[in-house]
């Protein structure tokens, strides 16, 4: 969990993203139910092979899954292919 606000000089180029397989994409809108976090815009970088459920559609208006090596599109929201 990271916050980046453009005040404070942080800059997401810096960000260490980690993994290891099988996304849980719904814990992303559990964390921001959990702590009250209600986002104009939520992005997701995916693989697009959930393990479980997309997710809340529901949650936040603005939604952008950035498909990794993937054909498919997300059942909500906007999906964005990239190789």
């Amino acid at each position: 969990d990271e916050t980046f606000r453009s005040d404070e000089g942080k800059d997401v180029m810096y960000y260490k993203p980690k993994g290891g397989g099988g996304t849980l994409f719904e814990c992303n809108w559990h964390h921001m139910e959990d702590n009250d976090i209600n986002p104009k815009m939520f992005i997701m970088f995916t693989d697009m092979c959930p393990n479980g459920s997309w997710g809340n559609e529901s949650y936040c208006d603005n939604v952008i899954f950035v498909a990794y090596k993937s054909t498919l599109t997300a059942p909500f929201g906007r999906t964005i292919h990239m190789d």
